[in-house]
Formats: structure tokens, sequence, C-alpha cells
């Protein structure tokens, strides 16, 4: 009976997922409605946050000009009602303005959580077809990891919305005093996971992978801008990866008889027949035609795009550029803990949380561009493809992008972003009907989100 249970819960959940698969259109059209509703909140959130805010500035000058007036007037009961009321209306506008952004955030992350949902059934069903990236030691671990990464992305700053309205609302003094070692220890789950994912991977590049290669690939295509993608040539990259390097090891096999046939000869005393037939002009001239040619494809086939990711090799195992490449990246997976504690210790508009990070940041990443041409030569050197691979690259850009998120921290939002998105932006968009009313209130609703600590600090 037991048993039954399990199989029918099973088969449910296979038609459950069949079905989200089925209406993987209507379900993109739910989620762009979503997502309307997402900007109009945040118009919302902004129009109720300055009523609030002028209200507040309303009752505090009144009753300052009351004071100056005439002081016997805070003995007066209408007086003391109107500096009630002046408190309670800068306490409560927070907790409002808490509350109606735990609304919106909820419909972001109910957004999100469909389209990671719908990812995850994708790759689900594609492993059943023998899906390259679950099935290949290099990237299982990073996938399997980076699922559920993405999977917290999803909520991560809805659960940072929901821990400072409650100790906004109920003055809780145990959220409020380790609401920096919650972040800290969040950050050490995350930091463990991808530390685990780079020792177990089977590859001679230690970093944590993100963004991954996918099964099928476009080619380029001179009608590409014209043509829908349906009908665009695709490629599998794993499989071009392996005919590739299966061409290689056929050459390096070539050469190493050539080598042999090369000894051979030079072993031979002077006079003694080699049993060679001397070549024709015809066949020195084919000969040197089709060096030439091999000489070409060498120079326009570039390994860095071709080879997704170096495989490990064990005589590379204690090789320097893997070993300070395994530094590098820990310290770089480190650097969140870092800045939290600064964070903690300085307070969020404090410069030096800000500039140690940025340097660490930078420094990490200068640090590890220049260890990855050390692994090229290393590899090159032990007779393997000298390239690292796209997907390396690819992660470094992605990296180095992420340098752009700096803009959205404090201080420097504060002295610099804040006034440029205010006085520049903001004014220009208002004149626009609808969209720019959309897009105006979006990003006054980024001028007010900013500061948690999810928003401006990514996990993925």
């Amino acid at each position: 009976m037991f048993s039954s249970l399990l199989e029918s819960k099973r088969k449910l959940v296979e038609s459950f997922e069949h079905l989200i698969l089925k209406h993987k259109n209507h379900i993109e059209i739910i989620k762009s409605i979503g997502y309307m509703l997402y900007l109009q909140n945040t118009t919302h959130i902004h129009h109720s946050q300055e009523t609030l805010s002028d209200q507040s500035t309303t009752i505090t000058n009144n009753n300052n000009n009351n004071t100056i007036t005439d002081n016997n007037k805070l003995n007066d009961p209408t007086s003391l009602l109107t500096n009630l009321s002046s408190l309670y209306v800068t306490s409560s506008s927070s907790f409002i303005f808490l509350e109606e952004l735990f609304l919106t955030e909820k419909i972001s992350t109910i957004i999100h959580l469909i389209g990671w949902y719908q990812n995850y059934l994708n790759d689900k069903y594609k492993l059943n077809k023998n899906n390259e990236i679950q099935n290949d030691n290099r990237f299982k671990y990073f996938y399997k990891i980076g699922n559920f990464i993405k999977l917290f992305e999803c909520c991560i700053l809805l659960i940072e919305i929901i821990l400072k309205k409650k100790f906004t609302n109920n003055n809780n003094k145990f959220l409020k005093n380790n609401y920096f070692k919650i972040l800290f220890i969040i950050e050490f789950i995350l930091f463990s996971f991808k530390i685990i994912a780079i020792f177990k991977s089977n590859t001679n590049i230690p970093i944590f992978l993100n963004q991954l290669p996918s099964d099928e690939e476009t080619l380029q295509h001179p009608m590409s801008m014209f043509l829908p993608q349906s009908m665009l040539p695709k490629i599998n990259p794993f499989e071009r990866e392996r005919d590739y390097l299966n061409l290689n090891l056929n050459n390096l096999n070539n050469n190493k008889e050539e080598e042999l046939k090369e000894i051979t000869f030079k072993n031979q005393k002077v006079g003694k027949k080699s049993g060679k037939a001397i070549p024709s002009f015809d066949e020195l001239e084919s000969i040197s035609s089709s060096f030439k040619g091999n000489q070409n494809n060498k120079i326009n086939n570039n390994e860095q795009f071709i080879i997704l990711l170096s495989e490990y090799k064990k005589e590379m195992k204690y090789s320097k550029g893997r070993i300070l490449l395994y530094l590098f990246e820990i310290i770089y997976s480190l650097k969140p803990m870092i800045y939290i504690y600064l964070l903690s210790k300085y307070g969020m508009k404090d410069w030096k949380p800000f500039l140690i990070s940025l340097f660490i940041e930078i420094l990490t990443l200068y640090l590890m561009k220049l260890t990855l041409k050390i692994i090229e030569k290393e590899q090159e050197l032990n007779k393997y493809p000298n390239a690292v691979g796209k997907t390396v690259h690819d992660e470094m850009k992605r990296r180095f992008s992420n340098l752009t998120f700096y803009f959205y921290k404090s201080p420097l939002f504060d002295k610099v972003m804040d006034k440029i998105l205010k006085n520049i932006l903001l004014p220009i968009l208002k004149r626009i009907p609808l969209l720019g009313g959309w897009i105006g209130g979006y990003i006054e609703y980024m001028l007010m989100i900013q500061e948690f600590y999810f928003y401006s600090n990514p996990i993925v």
C-alpha cells in the first residue's frame, strides 16, 4: 500500500511537471504580468513614502513653530498630542515602508522562483537524453551547487526584508544586535558550498563557475539577424571539443612517429642504404603546401573558444599555477565575509569597508588573470592544449563586470549615483507618459531599497 502511494505521488508530480513544460508560453505571459505589477507597486511605495515623509515634516514644523511662539503651550494637551503624532508618523513611516516593500518583493520572489523551477525541469528532462553538463565530471558539481545557490538567490533579499521588518516592528533586540552575524553565517554557508564544488570538480582550473556551457550553441551566420532561432545552424560544443581534442591527439601521435623516424635516420651509418625512395619535385611541393595548410589551421583554430574547460591531469596536481589559483579563489570567496565584518565594525556609510572590499576584489581578479597565464604555459610544457577554457574566460568577464555593483554601494552611491539619478535621470523620465512613470518609479524604489545588503551584493 505504501509503495502504491509513492507511485501515485510520483505520477502526480510528473504530470504536474509535464503540464508546466507544456504551457511554457502561458507561464511567460503570467510572469510578464507579474513584472508589471512589480513596477506598479514600486511606484506606489515611492508615493506612499513621500506622503508619510511630508506628513512628518509638516507636523514637526508646526510643532517647532508652536514651541518658538509660546513655550507655555508645551504643557497644553493639544501640543502634547501633536508631539506624540509627530513621533508616531516618524517611527511608523519606516515600518509601513518595510511592509509595502515586503509585499512588492514577494511578487518578485515568486516570479524568480517560477523561472528557476522552469529551468530546473528543463535540465531534469534533458538528463534522460544524456545531458552533457550533468554527466561531465568537470561541470556536474558546479551545476548541482550552482542550482542551489540560484534558488537561494531568489529568496535572500526577501529574507533580509523580513528580518528588518521583525526587529523594526517588534523592537527585537536579538535580531537587531545579531543582524550582521546572520548575514555573515549566510555568506559562510555559500562560501563552504563553493569550495566543496571547486575541490570536487575534475579540472586543472580551481575556479567556481556560475555560467556553464549549454548543450546547444547557435553558430554565427550572416543572416542571424533576419532568421528565427529555430532556423539557425546549431552545434553541440561538447562534441566540437571532443573532435578537436581527438584531432590534437592524432597530431601528437603523428609527431611522435616522425620524431622516431628522424632518430633512426640520424643513427644510420654513412654509406648504408636507408631503403627510402627520394621524393620527386611534385611530391615535395604537395608536402610543403599541406604543411602550410596545417599551420594556417593551427592559427585559425582558437583553443580558448573550442575547449570548454581544461581537464584535470595528474602531472598538474601540485603545479605552481594551480596552487596559486586555489589560494586566490579562496581569498576571493572570503571577501563577502570580510566586508560584512567591516560593516558591523564601521557601519554602512563608512569608506573603510567599501575601499578594502574593492581593493581585495580588484587585486584577486588581477592575480587570477596572471595565474591563468602561468597555468596555460604549464599545460603547454606538459604537451596538453594550453587553453584554460571558454567557460573560465566567460566567468572572469562576469566577475570583472560585477565590479559595477560598487556604484550601488554606500557611501559612493550616496555621494555620486544618488545625485545623478535624482537630479538628472528622474526629471527626464517623468516627462515620458506611462513608460517613464514605471521606469522612474522603479529607479526611485531602487534608491530606497539600496540600504539592504543583498540588493547591492549579489551572491551569484
